[in-house]
């Protein structure tokens, strides 16, 4: 058994790119905030599907009269992105794999590439005037 934070990565085959796919910590970040933590990941039609607990939430703390009305739409939020919480590992596995990533357990193992530090060179006529 392993001790320590658990950690995968992802692996573009086609360039090399490598990003922490989960950790530890994933069930957490999607529990308390799963339409963001899926956006960042890119899985839109599981943000579609996690926000609507969200915007319950988000109405209840609009229109708080009370912070009872407040704190229970924090907790229907939390309790309906529970399942999400749950299958966050598998359903991160599977978006990876359709895109043809494929995981690794170490970036440097897997001979990771950095992204480039800046944006990429503005390409330029080959003689003649730019304009």
């Amino acid at each position: 058994m392993k001790l320590g934070c658990a950690v995968q990565y992802a692996r573009n085959p086609m360039n090399g790119y490598v990003e922490l796919a989960w950790s530890n910590l994933t069930w957490l970040w999607v529990l308390l905030a799963a339409p963001f933590y899926f956006a960042l990941r890119g899985m839109w039609g599981w943000v579609v599907m996690s926000a609507s607990p969200w915007t319950v939430a988000i109405g209840a703390v609009l229109s708080a009269k009370s912070v009872p009305l407040l704190i229970g739409g924090i907790i229907v939020a939390a309790v309906f992105n529970a399942p999400f919480a749950i299958a966050a590992k598998p359903l991160i596995r599977r978006h990876y794999g359709q895109l043809g990533w494929v995981l690794v357990d170490h970036p440097v193992a897997a001979g990771a590439r950095t992204p480039p530090a800046g944006p990429p060179p503005i390409p330029r006529r080959q003689g003649g005037n730019a304009y």
